[in-house]
């Protein structure tokens, strides 16, 4: 439900403004709506002093065109509340679908801003159609420095923005026929423009992108995009994870240190791109042999990251071997005395397992944390033992404090049980992102599992926060590996 309101938050909020705009300048006298519709021009007689009022045309075309983005752009708001109504997507996105509805409430937000900013900036300028009774000036400063249609940008962010988050075909079809019109909109209007204000919009539309950007795209500006993208998605998803785990979330502050990097990346190379295009002197020379040396620490970084994270992305998707020997369940924090829901979904896929393949026998690790009544181990056995799992096939290791000491003391209770003359196939219950760093902690003990490592028995990763999770192991492993 909560989706659901944000997602009418969204259109509400966007078409006040646009509402909101139109009214007001209705109060001032001026006609906003000038789709399909034709427009007089008045001005003075110089030679007796009278008003003349000049009929000026649009072509058939045009007002065709105008008619039509203005059925569009009235029906898909229709399909969008439908949409949103009816509920979850068509497609029938599970798990991961989530992201879906964050990414499209981030997208969302952007196209408010980018709209109430341009209609703003735009001022008593601003109309919804060619306006061809030439009342208006040209705009450049502020946001259309960056943009000539940032107003019709932001229509098509709330547009995209919907079906992510409630994505069905019907509404798929209006989307892409509204965003069409949009755009052949704008390409009437790119060839009305230089008749009404002449070789001044000549050179802006040379030097302005016709949805974003300035002057020709080069290396440079292609990163500073990339950097502001990532700066902004980086601020909305610390808001997005302390919404879902609260502020408390270990390592959540890191989101907020990138956003910083990004936001004096972005200063850095805005400052080169108004040196290339101005010849204006650099604000911050750096040292080429600093340079040097940033882009190789950078680089190593980027490939150690990648490298870390595509190996905890494919072993979250790990199958797990049938019947091992012993099944590891590994602690996740309580609240009180009930699993928090990391381990609700640890402790069902135990279940899952060990109701599959019942000569298995399970190890419950967790000891009691400093803010918890009761440890970890007998919670997980607990909840197990009511789901209708044997007692006698659960031993409890209720010692533990963290994963590396999870893996060494249930490995020694298996060895006292099983012995060492054999080595015991052994699997591991975590979640998804966990896993990776868990075979390389039990590797490092020496313990192998199966033939090709410690078995992972993937629960599901919770998204949205999910995503934190994934990044943060980078970090975990690369500890692991350097020994800190």
């Amino acid at each position: 439900m909560i989706y659901r309101a944000i997602a009418f938050a969204l259109m509400a909020v966007f078409y006040t403004i646009y509402l909101g705009k139109m009214f007001l300048q209705r109060m001032r006298g001026i006609s906003t709506d000038q789709m399909g519709k034709q427009q007089n021009k008045s001005g003075k007689n110089k030679k007796n002093d009278t008003t003349v009022t000049t009929v000026t045309t649009k072509s058939k075309k045009v007002l065709l065109i105008e008619i039509i983005m203005k059925i569009a752009t009235y029906s898909i708001v229709v399909v969008e509340a439908v949409s949103i109504i009816k509920g979850d997507a068509a497609l029938g996105f599970t798990g991961r679908g989530i992201l879906l509805k964050v990414f499209g409430t981030y997208i969302g937000l952007i196209a408010d801003v980018i709209f109430f900013i341009s209609v703003w900036t735009m001022r008593d300028s601003w109309r919804a159609g060619i306006n061809t009774a030439g009342d208006t000036k040209l705009v450049t400063k502020g946001i259309y420095a960056f943009s000539r249609n940032p107003a019709f940008l932001a229509f098509d962010l709330l547009y995209i923005s919907i079906l992510l988050m409630y994505f069905n075909w019907l509404l798929l079809g209006f989307t892409v026929f509204a965003i069409v019109m949009l755009h052949i909109q704008i390409l009437q209007e790119e060839k009305f423009l230089p008749q009404l204000f002449g070789e001044e919009y000549l050179k802006y539309k040379a030097h302005t992108g016709r949805y974003f950007g300035r002057g020709k795209w080069s290396f440079t500006s292609v990163k500073c995009l990339i950097y502001t993208i990532t700066m902004i998605f980086s601020v909305l998803y610390y808001v997005t994870c302390i919404f879902y785990a609260r502020i408390t979330l270990s390592f959540v502050w890191i989101w907020l240190l990138l956003a910083a990097f990004c936001a004096v990346r972005i200063f850095m190379l805005h400052d080169v791109l108004i040196h290339q295009e101005t010849g204006r002197p650099l604000m911050i020379k750096i040292p080429k042999f600093v340079k040097i040396l940033y882009h190789l620490f950078f680089g190593m970084a980027a490939v150690a990251f990648l490298f870390i994270e595509i190996n905890v992305v494919t072993y979250m998707n790990m199958k797990p071997k049938e019947n091992l020997d012993y099944v590891i369940v590994l602690g996740a924090g309580l609240n009180g005395t009930q699993p928090t829901r990391p381990l609700q979904l640890r402790i069902q896929k135990a279940y899952n397992y060990m109701k599959n393949n019942p000569n298995t026998r399970l190890i419950a690790s967790g000891g009691q944390g400093s803010d918890e009544i009761v440890s970890e181990a007998s919670v997980i056995a607990g909840v197990l033992i009511e789901m209708g799992i044997e007692e006698d096939r659960i031993i409890l290791e209720d010692q533990s404090r963290d994963t590396n000491e999870n893996i060494r003391n249930s490995y020694e209770l298996i060895y006292r049980e099983f012995g060492t003359e054999t080595k015991p196939e052994v699997g591991v219950v975590t979640n998804g992102f966990h896993i990776y760093r868990t075979r390389l902690i039990a590797a490092a003990q020496g313990h192998t599992g199966t033939e090709d490592g410690i078995n992972g028995i993937p629960a599901q990763t919770l998204f949205p926060v999910g995503i934190h999770y994934v990044v943060r192991e980078f970090f975990g492993v690369v500890q692991l590996v350097m020994g800190w």
